[in-house]
Order: C-alpha cells, then structure tokens, then sequence
C-alpha cells in the first residue's frame, strides 16, 4: 500500500511519524510506524486492538518517548519542546480526565481561560449541545454527553493541532452529525486533526486520510478518494490473456489468479464489459464473471490487512 500523496503538498509544519518503535520494558508495541497528518485535514487512524495506534498517538502528544524513529509535530518534538506544544494542542481521551463534581459550563469556561479565552465558551457549549446542561456535574452525564464535554475541552484552546479518541463514540445520530461539523470544522481552520477511531462508517464521513494500523506497525495510508473509487471491477476471464493487452483495452489491471482480474480506476461494471467486448468478438477471451466493487471504508480497510 503506497503511502498517502494527498490533495495537498508536504508541509515541514504538518505532524510526521517517521520509523517509530516504542517499548515497554520487554514488550515492544510498536515496531515500525510511519504516517504524515497534514495542517487542513482530518487524518483517521484505524486497525485493531492492540495493533499501537494509542501508544503512537501519546507519543505524537508528548506523553513518552520514542525508542527509534522521529515524530515531528508542526516542526517541534513533540517529548523535548512539550512546553511549547502544548498551549497549541487539544487532546480529547475516549475515558475520564475530569472531575466526578466538576460542572459542565464551569469547567468549559475554566478550559478557555487557561488558554488565554481566544474561544468563547458559551459559543463552545452551544455548538456541541451544551448548553442547557451547563449546571450539570460530570457524574451525572450520559456517556454522549461526557463525550462531547471532552471535546469542547479539546478545543478550548483553539488547536493547532487536536488529537481526538473515538469522538463520535455513544453519541446519537444528531449528536454524531454535530461533532462531524465540528471536527471538519478545526480542519478547515487549518488545524492539523487526528482521530483514533473504531467506527469506520463514521470516519468515511469526515475523514481525509486513513493510517491503518496492525500488530505494532503502519501497513497503510491511503487517502478517501481511493475508497469512494472503490475498489474497482473484477472479471473473470475463460483463457489466459497477456496483461499488456488487457491494459491496452481498459487501462491498469491487477492479476489476481484463476482467470480474476482487477479493473481499479474503474467502479462501473459496464464500461468494463463493453471495452472487453472486443476481446470475445475476436476469440480472444471471453468473460465467464464480472463483479462490481463492493466499495466502503471497512471493506477497504479489511482488503488492506488480507482479510476482505
């Protein structure tokens, strides 16, 4: 899987995880991980439990250090110049982080004013549904209601740079529209977004990018143009043909054994068949089965860890 080009050029200022490896004590969690989060995109990091996505990210966050490799984040280290990074980066854990007491409004307001108020926190607590909840403690929150309070204080300090866990999570069908407006929102502000996510349908919906993760290392990053082109059309063919005429006829093709070929710069089963009629009127081939992408983020995502 090549790595993400983007719609966009490389940006010393963009986050960049470059050969990671991350141990604890005997135990390595990440053996070599690579990925490139850009200022101005949401950028969604997917893949099992267990596969090093959440010690990678705390690594990008400055909570540890690396044992090989660099990350760099909007040109700092994100371990040595913490103190500088910090002020610029929201962070929103999946779990806790706040005070069982704690008051929803008050502890907004307390966030933005640690950062120097540049947002309004009656603004904040009215873009995510906050607000009639202001009086409310933290205890006595749904689970959707704690998330999108660990949001708003994520982007308390208008972030440079925001690391979200799983910010959709539990959230209702509003709810989740709310938050995708938002977090599309910070990177369109020209924030650098990261997101750990198991939700797949829901990344589909915002993201740019996907860094898949699996069993301590980056196996991928593709970018979401690539998946709403699907993953193109397979043909099954009666004889054997030579892939530069294929090529000649439809464009790139990709050899998938037992007669299949793979059509990926093409989601619509029937230009296929019509620009491979002329391989059946002269005798050449003919087609024994076609079928067309089953496209999505989860069956593309599957398909790049062998298991779609």
């Amino acid at each position: 899987m090549h790595a993400y080009a983007g719609p966009v050029a490389d940006d010393p200022l963009d986050l960049v995880v470059s050969s990671v490896r991350i141990r604890y004590g005997t135990t390595v969690a990440v053996h070599d991980a690579s990925f490139r989060a850009r200022r101005g995109e949401v950028t969604a990091v997917v893949g099992p439990n267990g596969a090093g996505k959440t010690s990678t990210i705390e690594a990008c966050e400055g909570f540890h250090s690396v044992d090989a490799g660099a990350i760099s984040v909007l040109g700092l280290d994100p371990r040595r110049d913490r103190a500088r990074l910090a002020p610029r980066t929201g962070v929103m854990l999946q779990q806790g982080g706040i005070y069982p007491t704690a008051r929803v409004g008050e502890t907004v307001r307390l966030f933005c004013a640690l950062h120097g108020s540049v947002v309004d926190p009656d603004d904040l607590l009215g873009r995510l549904g906050l607000a009639a909840l202001a009086s409310r403690p933290w205890r006595r929150l749904s689970g959707g209601e704690q998330q999108r309070l660990s949001l708003a204080l994520a982007l308390a300090a208008r972030p440079d740079v925001a690391f979200l866990d799983e910010p959709t999570n539990a959230l209702d069908l509003d709810a989740r529209a709310v938050v995708r407006t938002v977090v599309r929102e910070l990177a369109s502000s020209g924030a650098i977004v990261v997101v750990a996510t198991h939700e797949l349908a829901e990344a589909e919906r915002f993201a740019d990018s996907v860094v898949v993760f699996d069993g301590g290392r980056t196996i991928g990053q593709f970018g979401m143009e690539d998946v709403r082109r699907g993953d193109g059309v397979r043909v099954r063919l009666d004889r054997p043909v030579d892939r530069a005429r294929l090529v000649h006829v439809v464009g790139d093709v990709v050899d998938e054994g037992d007669g299949w070929w793979r059509v990926p710069a093409r989601s619509d089963v029937g230009p296929v068949v019509a620009a491979l009629q002329p391989l059946a009127a002269a005798g050449e081939a003919a087609i024994l089965d076609v079928t067309g992408s089953t496209g999505g983020l989860e069956s593309y995502v599957q398909r790049v860890l062998g298991r779609g």
